[in-house]
């Protein structure tokens, strides 16, 4: 399973995850909801001496990446754009499909990214 890969990956440091339903789907939430969520996970996890934080959750990117790259003093990454640019690269075109939830292709941190940033 990936959890064994990944904790295998970070030794000897290791790793947390953290997920929440307090609020799903996140997706049918404002942007306001969903930043103070993100925010209370990455209290929790920063709590507990996360030195980085990765954020699955393509809402959460669209609408709170920012906020929490200013809000805490930690390494904040997505994971749409490195998988996004590894296609693109991959692709004859430089054209890909992304597969996501609504608020991901409609908020304008996505549409900024559906417009072609091939970066």
């Amino acid at each position: 399973p990936w959890r064994t890969r990944l904790r295998a990956a970070c030794r000897p440091s290791g790793f947390s995850t953290w997920a929440t339903r307090r609020a799903f789907p996140y997706g049918t939430r404002s942007a306001e909801t969903v930043v103070r969520h993100a925010r209370a996970c990455t209290r929790f996890l920063a709590a507990r001496g996360v030195e980085a934080l990765v954020v699955g959750c393509n809402t959460v990117k669209a609408v709170g990446l920012d906020a929490l790259r200013v809000d805490f003093d930690l390494p904040v990454l997505g994971v749409i754009e490195p998988g996004a640019r590894a296609a693109a690269r991959a692709s004859r075109t430089g054209r890909i499909g992304v597969l996501a939830e609504l608020r991901s292709t409609t908020d304008p941190v996505g549409r900024g990214r559906r417009r072609g940033d091939r970066s």
